[in-house]
């Protein structure tokens, strides 16, 4: 992602003229590639890859944020993942009302048992933790 944050930053006209290519190639591909390249060649803008571009700093900050508290053994640090993930779950639900499909709902579902289980497994080390420390205590 940092990569692509530095490309979409560095040279966007490249990069819509490269997408705009490539739609056009995949309009004239195969009927299974044709309407992925017309809905391409409707949507692409340079605005869009701006945006592009701020999500993809945005994503290649928290993760090298994450991934630091990760591998420096930060408790904390697995939270900061949850929560990160759980923030997901908005748009995802969002996009699953305004266009419903089995597919989206697979998807909510299933990055929403993914948070439960993380959120879970940090709750239960944090009151182990607790546990042991009051079970050191009544030993003083």
């Amino acid at each position: 992602m940092l990569a692509l944050a530095i490309w979409l930053t560095v040279a966007p006209d490249h990069v819509y003229h490269l997408a705009v290519r490539f739609a056009h190639q995949l309009s004239e591909a195969s009927a299974l590639w044709v309407r992925l390249g017309h809905w391409l060649e409707e949507h692409l803008s340079v605005r869009l890859l701006r945006w592009g571009a701020v999500l993809a700093w945005l994503d290649a900050v928290t993760t090298a944020v994450e991934g630091t508290l990760l591998l420096t053994g930060k408790p904390w640090g697995e939270w900061v993942v949850t929560f990160g993930l759980a923030l997901l779950l908005l748009p995802e639900l969002l996009s699953l009302e305004q266009r419903p499909s089995w597919a989206r709902l697979f998807v909510l579902l299933l990055n929403g048992a993914v948070v439960v289980y993380l959120a879970a497994r940090r709750w239960k080390a944090l009151r182990s933790r607790k546990g042991h420390h009051s079970h050191l205590a009544h030993k003083e």
